[in-house]
């Protein structure tokens, strides 16, 4: 499923890249940090003490985005940003194999580039503002977990708040290879089904509102006319 959804998703980001000037295409890894989820996977792990091996916290990913930088008239540039991670966590026992996946998909409206020091560096910083929604699903052996006849998903989403830091490196005319470290928050996350799935429980966690932390780090590949 993992290397399937990186495969169609590559294809679209690449050939949205080719057809058009004034895309950027971005990859790398990407950290997520929920404090209520990291709860939630602990407490399934110390009320399963006979595993061997632990659930990991669903943390480390990877992403791919792709971004429509678009100016009106003389206002400042801008740009509509499209992103896609994925997580997993995977707990390997006898007979017992536990697998949690989380897809996760932002929009976002970004600022134009301020530079840090001074015009001609190529050190700049943006932010934006938008929204963070997830798919998450867990699955054992290795088929869905079954509750009410009904495999255990869950959707959540939320506002995001946005800062970016990135190096521009110019290539040739247009053409811009740009490291970057990205910091996303979302304050208020709705996650209601969150617990179903990575506790197998409901009701423990009283608060189906919580925070979100991703920090991304990575490469952006630029054409501008």
């Amino acid at each position: 499923m993992k290397n399937r959804c990186f495969f169609v998703l590559s294809c679209f980001f690449l050939s949205a890249y080719a057809s058009a000037q004034n895309y950027r295409i971005g990859l790398g890894y990407s950290f997520l940090n929920n404090s209520q989820w990291n709860q939630t996977i602990q407490l399934y792990n110390d009320s399963r003490p006979f595993l061997e091996e632990k659930q990991p916290l669903l943390q480390n990913g990877f992403f791919l985005s792709l971004d429509r930088m678009l100016k009106i008239e003389n206002k400042h540039p801008f740009s509509l940003s499209l992103a896609y991670s994925f997580f997993n966590s995977k707990a390997d026992n006898v007979v017992y194999v536990s697998k949690i996946n989380l897809h996760a998909l932002t929009f976002s409206f970004n600022s134009t580039k301020y530079y840090l020091i001074h015009k001609n560096t190529p050190l700049t910083f943006s932010f934006g503002a938008g929204i963070m929604s997830n798919y998450l699903e867990r699955n054992i052996n290795p088929n869905a977990t079954i509750n009410d006849d009904y495999p255990i998903r869950s959707l959540g989403i939320g506002p995001m708040l946005n800062l970016n830091f990135s190096y521009d490196i110019a290539l040739n005319k247009g053409v811009t290879i740009s490291p970057f470290v990205q910091v996303s928050f979302a304050p208020y996350y709705y996650s209601p089904g969150a617990e179903k799935c990575l506790n197998l429980t409901q009701g423990l966690m009283e608060e189906s509102w919580n925070n979100t932390l991703n920090i991304q780090a990575g490469l952006r590949f630029s054409c501008i006319k």
